[in-house]
């Protein structure tokens, strides 16, 4: 997991926009969890900056599903998230 509060800081600015996106169209947790097919308390863990909960790789791939249903694109933001869980490039 990443150690480094600046690492950190890319994880919690795309969990605190994923929220915000979500607050902003008005959905509730569980039915962003339908519309992606993510149990609603790994969405509820990501929202609160906990990822700890999976291995990093599944964490990136909620991650990025959920900025996708957000439409927040984001890949900038995305790329920092991959490399603070250090998933390799494909």
């Amino acid at each position: 997991m990443a150690g480094s509060a600046t690492d950190m800081s890319s994880l919690e600015l795309l969990a605190n926009k994923l929220k915000a996106g979500r607050l902003a169209k008005q959905l509730s947790v569980e039915e962003v969890s339908r519309l992606i097919r993510i149990q609603k308390p790994y969405l509820e863990k990501l929202e609160a900056c906990d990822f700890s909960f999976l291995p990093n790789v599944y964490v990136y791939y909620y991650l990025r599903a959920y900025t996708e249903a957000m439409g927040l694109g984001g890949e900038d933001i995305l790329e920092q998230c991959r490399t603070v869980l250090r998933i390799p490039c494909a």
